[in-house]
């Protein structure tokens, strides 16, 4: 599903897409995933200046792989991926919105 499509989703759930603000976040969610899974990152509105969704609220930490986020305009979503990255571990990955990925969300209770 395209990231647009798994934040509604998310939000349909009254939650959103994962937010990922320590190592420790970083690593729950890599014991959950399978692989290109979409998180709440992105830079849609300010190429270049990544914030998470939920809160708008700036990155402050990151997983990036080696070389991300690489694609400009056309790359504006964050994933988190593995073998499709042709990595040993996971890492996040900037990619085009539209890319059909599974997703994880969040919800506060």
């Amino acid at each position: 599903m395209s990231w647009e499509n798994a934040k509604v989703q998310c939000q349909t759930g009254e939650g959103y897409l994962v937010k990922i603000e320590n190592s420790e976040e970083n690593t729950w969610i890599k014991s959950i995933v399978k692989d290109q899974m979409w998180i709440g990152l992105n830079d849609r509105q300010t190429e270049e200046h990544w914030v998470w969704d939920s809160d708008n609220s700036t990155l402050t930490y990151n997983e990036w792989s080696p070389n991300e986020p690489n694609g400009g305009k056309t790359e504006s979503c964050c994933m988190f991926c593995k073998a499709s990255c042709s990595l040993s571990s996971y890492r996040w990955n900037d990619a085009p919105c539209y890319f059909k990925y599974g997703y994880v969300c969040e919800k506060l209770l």
